[in-house]
């Protein structure tokens, strides 16, 4: 007798999910829907790898993702993390039904967006540009606009990819 294999999600898909994620965050913005778009864009390599040969059940995850979704991009990629953890589950057999993945994916969503908010345009980004218009001051020296690019791809990136 054979077990079944359950299907997981590759740490490939999953980092092309982030970088998905990292560069089109905002790309796809609707009024209506906020960053949805991007999200299920976001989720396309998971959705495939678990609903690539079953149009219908792409139709579906497409629909349940096309919700309202609004957070702060680098914080916020938690939810992005617990909804594919989610999607794995489901479908392997555990009895996840949409309202419950879009429930917690807004339940994560509303904190992180806030602690977001807070943390990254509110402090970090005035920081550094603080610190980088000073050393551009004197002169208008290059360095200060690269310390400012530098030093926030250096905190962001990691900070979101974890």
């Amino acid at each position: 007798m054979t077990e079944a294999t359950e299907t997981k999600i590759t740490l490939g898909e999953l980092r092309r999910s982030w970088w998905i994620w990292t560069f089109f965050n905002l790309s796809a913005f609707s009024m209506e829907r906020m960053q949805a778009p991007a999200f299920v864009y976001m989720m396309s390599p998971i959705l495939r790898r678990f609903y690539g040969d079953d149009p219908d059940g792409m139709k579906q995850a497409l629909q349940r993702h096309m919700v309202f979704f609004n957070t702060e991009p680098q914080t916020g990629v938690i939810a992005h993390g617990v909804t594919a953890a989610l999607e794995e589950q489901r479908f392997n057999g555990a009895p996840i039904d949409d309202d419950m993945i879009n429930g917690v994916k807004a339940g994560i969503m509303g904190p992180m967006a806030g602690i977001g908010d807070s943390m990254i345009p509110g402090t970090l980004i005035p920081i550094l540009l603080a610190i980088g218009m000073s050393i551009a001051s004197p002169g208008g020296n290059p360095v200060g606009p690269i310390f400012y690019a530098v030093a926030y791809l250096a905190i962001i990136l990691p900070l979101s990819y974890w």
